[in-house]
């Protein structure tokens, strides 16, 4: 017992979150490389080659760079766009960015958490954020996730530190960081909600008693605002410099789809709130499989007893709390459709709150125990989800939460990656896709580099192509088809196409597989087809 007293009392919180960003690095390093590429990172990756091609025309992100299919706010793209081209994998080097802001999020988390509550509540809050699966699952994919979460992690710490000890440097790299969030995703303004409960995690940081906060606010809280207004306003002008006004009208159509108005609000749509919160509730069972309902009662029994016993704390758990519900309420009351990655921001505050009572608890304890708990706790807790996540990771390119991720029906990207290794085996040829928005098409557009003497065209935009029959087969290419097959009788046309054998003449079938799982979508299909 002296070995682990001892190996534990090396282990200090500094060393600790050197340790947990470490590992962060190996095991996202492990995780970018192979999971199964998603429907919509291959579309961002499509964009953001779009936009290093041509700036002028496509840097506003949208597919068409006039916003009038969609409009994705661009930031993410702009960003993508620097390095996309360095390496003949776009979508890995994509994945790099996510890679950085992962890092950041859990290394300005941690770095909160010591600020404002303790380093004990610091270590166990990154070392949640470490074998999260729904955080392994987003700092890999090269989409919105890991830029909201990791900038949001650094405006937030940089705000409490421009709060707290009057850092004008820190209020400026927040602001910009703020601005980088709400230049991201719509979804990203829910930042500034977060921004303004810092001043209240500050307030119940420096009173224990309603009197003692009143006297606290009177005295500092209308400066705290200020501040906090300030690095609104600087982000603020930022989005309207770099992303003008009249894209707003656009973009409303679109968002309309997605996010509920007030008057739809107001309607109460109690059936749909229910949906999303049981979607969410489902990915925390996910998450925590059969601990979710001691760790949901562990948070209730920890506000009791810092309640009784330890006010100077209780006020600040509160606020963690607030954070919490407000990330995952505000989600599923403005919803209309809503998946696992809507819901990143409330894992990220729940983690907070799991810090929080996870040091309380710990503290409780005697040393030797704590040690004790500790030292074979935490590695058993690791080995769970490395079986959990990492095996089938590296085995299938995928993981339970990913495919919970991935709605019904839709293209899920098992498949991509072999479909793509045997179209850079082609010789020089035309290769019509599938003319869904995503796979196979956009990663067969996105990877492009990789087989330059083929030929990529939807199929709507081949029929619409005067001549191009012709021009083709005068370049002696020969022609093939890449398509998504769904559930038979799902799109009769397509199943029609692909059953023809005198157009598709020699099928190569891909078959879609997670574990023992045959998906919906069963398979993805390279066709040769007989010319006349």
């Amino acid at each position: 017992m002296n070995l682990i007293k001892n190996f534990a009392q090396y282990c200090t919180p500094h060393r600790l979150v050197i340790l947990i960003c470490l590992l962060y690095l190996i095991s996202r390093g492990i995780s970018i490389i192979y999971f199964v590429p998603h429907n919509d990172e291959m579309i961002y990756t499509e964009s953001s080659l779009r936009i290093a091609d041509n700036w002028d025309y496509f840097w506003s992100g949208s597919m068409d760079g006039k916003m009038q299919n969609e409009y994705k706010k661009p930031f993410q793209f702009w960003v993508n766009s620097l390095t996309v081209k360095w390496l003949k994998d776009p979508l890995f080097a994509n994945r790099l960015w996510a890679y950085f802001f992962g890092l950041c999020g859990i290394l300005f988390t941690q770095l909160l958490m010591w600020r404002a509550w303790n380093p004990q509540a610091a270590v166990w809050t990154g070392f949640l954020i470490l074998i999260s699966e729904n955080q392994l699952l987003f700092d890999s994919l090269a989409m919105n996730e890991a830029f909201l979460y990791g900038m949001g992690a650094v405006y937030l710490y940089c705000l409490y530190d421009l709060l707290e000890r009057r850092r004008w440097l820190s209020g400026l790299i927040g602001s910009l960081f703020c601005a980088g969030v709400v230049m991201t995703k719509t979804s990203g303004l829910l930042w500034c909600g977060f921004a303004l409960l810092i001043p209240l995690l500050l307030l119940a940081q420096q009173s224990t008693t309603l009197a003692q906060a009143w006297q606290v606010f009177k005295t500092n809280g209308w400066k705290w605002y200020a501040l906090t207004g300030g690095t609104l306003a600087i982000a603020g002008a930022i989005h309207h410099v770099l992303i003008p006004p009249q894209f707003d009208s656009i973009k409303s159509p679109f968002e309309s789809l997605f996010i509920r108005s007030l008057p739809e609000i107001l309607a109460f749509p109690i059936d749909s709130w229910s949906q999303n919160l049981t979607r969410y509730f489902k990915s925390l069972t996910l998450e925590f499989s059969f601990f979710l309902i001691p760790l949901l009662l562990a948070i209730v029994v920890t506000g009791v007893w810092l309640y009784r016993r330890q006010r100077d704390a209780f006020g600040k758990y509160l606020v963690l709390i607030l954070l919490w519900v407000t990330a995952f309420g505000f989600i599923t009351i403005v919803g209309k459709v809503v998946y696992v990655r809507y819901y990143g921001m409330g894992f990220y505050f729940l983690f907070m709150v799991l810090g929080a009572v996870l040091a309380v608890g710990a503290e409780r304890l005697k040393p030797l125990l704590r040690y004790s708990v500790i030292a074979f706790g935490v590695p058993v807790l690791i080995a769970v989800k490395v079986v959990h996540s990492y095996v089938p990771l590296v085995q299938w390119g995928q993981t339970d939460m990913a495919l919970h991720e991935t709605p019904p029906g839709w293209a899920n990207g098992a498949g991509i990656r072999e479909l793509i290794e045997k179209v850079s085996q082609l010789e020089p040829s035309l290769l019509i896709s599938d003319y869904q928005w995503g796979h196979p098409l956009t990663a067969l557009v996105a990877f492009q580099g990789l087989y330059p003497q083929v030929t990529v065209m939807d199929i709507h935009s081949y029929l619409d192509t005067p001549g191009a029959y012709q021009h083709f087969r005068s370049q002696g290419k020969k022609f093939y088809l890449a398509f998504d097959m769904r559930t038979p009788g799902s799109r009769p046309k397509v199943d029609d196409l692909l059953n023809n054998p005198s157009f598709c003449h020699t099928r190569e079938v891909i078959k879609k597989q997670y574990r023992d799982h045959v998906f919906e979508n069963s398979a993805l299909i390279l066709c040769t087809v007989k010319l006349p």
